[in-house]
């Protein structure tokens, strides 16, 4: 009878058999480096999968999604999954997505989070596909919530007269100067936002 007696955090099955570890290594698709370390076989992407990168330079089996325009020949596994949503300058070639500097947002998909997503922009390139609204691809311009401020001075400061909140007009509205830079955002590291071929 095997001995399944636990031995550091490896299951001991008996010699010759690989241990729990290696096991669920090899089901993981994990390789080990020379220096012991592990390895992913990014291979297990299928064409089309996004990656952001954290470096300047693409690696193999990637593209930068920059726009750029390819040939369905050369790249026929990407061009099955993405067609000329994105565009094509002809019947030979297909455009990649061009996600530099926009942040991403998960698709509505009709459950109404995102208030303005049957006015959603699809890409105008010349032959792109992609139909306008709720679907996938389609951009939206930056912009800031409908609110307003209130700010109020004593009267015979220039201004718009209005009634205050206790019900006189002894208080004048003004507008305030604008402030902030030259976007709303949150913070944010870059990363190469990347597709696999």
């Amino acid at each position: 009878m095997a001995d399944l007696t636990y031995k550091s955090n490896e299951y001991v099955v008996g010699s010759g058999h690989a241990t729990l570890e290696d096991t669920i290594n090899r089901l993981a698709l994990v390789e080990h480096n020379t220096d012991g370390t592990h390895k992913i076989d990014i291979g297990i992407l299928p064409p089309g999968a996004p990656l952001d990168w954290p470096t300047e330079t693409v690696p193999d089996g990637f593209l930068e999604r920059d726009g750029s325009s390819l040939s369905r020949t050369t790249y026929a596994n990407l061009y099955a999954e993405i067609g000329t949503l994105y565009g094509a300058v002809d019947a030979n070639h297909f455009n990649l997505m061009d996600d530099r500097g926009k942040f991403p947002r998960y698709w509505d998909h009709g459950k109404g989070v995102d208030p303005d997503a049957a006015t959603r922009t699809a890409v105008t390139t010349t032959g792109a596909t992609m139909s306008a609204g709720d679907h996938v691809g389609t951009t939206q311009a930056d912009e800031i919530k409908s609110h307003a401020h209130n700010h109020y001075i004593p009267e015979g400061v220039g201004g718009t007269r209005v009634v205050n909140p206790s019900g006189t007009s002894s208080q004048t509205l003004i507008t305030s100067n604008s402030t902030g830079g030259n976007e709303t955002r949150s913070i944010n590291y870059y990363v190469m936002p990347l597709i696999k071929y």
